[in-house]
């Protein structure tokens, strides 16, 4: 299968944006051939979950250049949209792709401009993995999506931990104390990766399951074919037929799981080894810290006071007897 734009790809100041550098792949034939086995692996692992339907339409939430979304072009009888908010690759899209296909630019923060009930599916490759204002971003997708409509979005779960900032220095991965748990709070997306978000799959059946009907989880393996043990998690998720008015608030808030306390107070701890690691001077980021810090208080205090965190303290007693044999 050839992709339908092989003769059309990006420049390298826009492919290097998903990690197509000259450093990783020194000729721009091996770029290419990267950039468009990657754009192949993530489509057919989404129509893998979902698959094609006469009339279907979709959103590709952080499109970037459309690496995916090239793919998705080649099927008939689709209406596709694009965006991401990053404005150079949409222009170079708008110069490069079929005009029946709606690319625009999205803002940091909902809304979109898109109606209720639009589209049929939605897919989303590192976005969450790099969003800390998650649940915001959670409740449009699903307003967007029609009554039983599939989300299909990466995540950084165990299958990273070990490229990241604690897992490289030899932390192992923690399901049960892990939840929500961010490196590089407050990084900018335009001069890095941004925020290196991690998640637990009884975290996100738990919040994102507040909001949408959780088909599936994978804990590795997205668009990685050849290899289905490690990298990105990724999740399945429908909007229910009946939907009940949320504010991101309500996702966010701890649930009664004693393991919402565990991963606050390991996540608080690793963000002070965060700090120490890196020795910081740079004052932004140390800001980020210190705010990741002040909000992992806030959610251990939420749990602390609420009533079940006093039933529940038995079963955290045996739990740390266990984790100590």
């Amino acid at each position: 299968m050839v992709s339908p734009l092989r003769g059309t790809m990006p420049p390298d100041d826009l492919m290097i944006r998903i990690g197509v550098s000259p450093e990783s792949f020194p000729t721009r034939e091996a770029r290419e051939d990267f950039y468009n086995d990657a754009g192949r692996a993530l489509y057919e692992c989404v129509r893998g979950a979902v698959p094609h339907e006469d009339g279907q339409a979709i959103l590709d939430f952080g499109c970037g250049t459309g690496r995916a979304l090239r793919w998705f072009a080649t099927e008939p009888d689709l209406r596709i949209a694009g965006c991401d908010i990053f404005a150079p690759s949409i222009e170079w899209m708008k110069s490069s792709f079929d005009p029946a296909i709606r690319l625009y630019v999205d803002d940091a923060m909902p809304p979109l401009p898109e109606a209720d009930d639009s589209f049929d599916l939605i897919y989303c490759g590192s976005v969450f993995s790099h969003l800390t204002a998650w649940a915001p971003w959670v409740l449009e997708l699903r307003r967007v999506l029609k009554p039983g409509g599939a989300l299909v979005a990466s995540l950084h779960g165990r299958g990273f931990w070990n490229i990241g900032l604690h897992g490289s220095r030899g932390v192992p991965w923690d399901e049960d104390g892990t939840g929500l748990l961010v490196e590089y709070y407050g990084a900018k997306f335009e001069d890095s990766w941004g925020p290196a978000v991690y998640v637990s799959e009884w975290w996100v059946r738990e919040h994102w399951g507040r909001a949408l009907d959780i088909e599936r989880f994978e804990p590795t393996g997205f668009a990685q074919p050849d290899n289905l043990e490690t990298g990105q998690a990724w999740v399945v998720a429908r909007k229910p037929r009946d939907t009940t008015p949320l504010t991101p608030a309500d996702l966010e808030s701890p649930s009664t799981d004693p393991r919402e306390a565990v991963a606050a107070l390991r996540g608080q701890r690793l963000a002070y080894e965060e700090v120490e690691t890196l020795l910081l001077g740079q004052s932004e980021h140390a800001r980020g810290l210190e705010a990741q810090a002040a909000d992992l208080a806030r959610r251990l205090g939420v749990v602390e006071s609420s009533k079940s965190w006093a039933l529940t303290k038995p079963l955290r007693s045996l739990a740390q007897q266990v984790r100590a044999r």
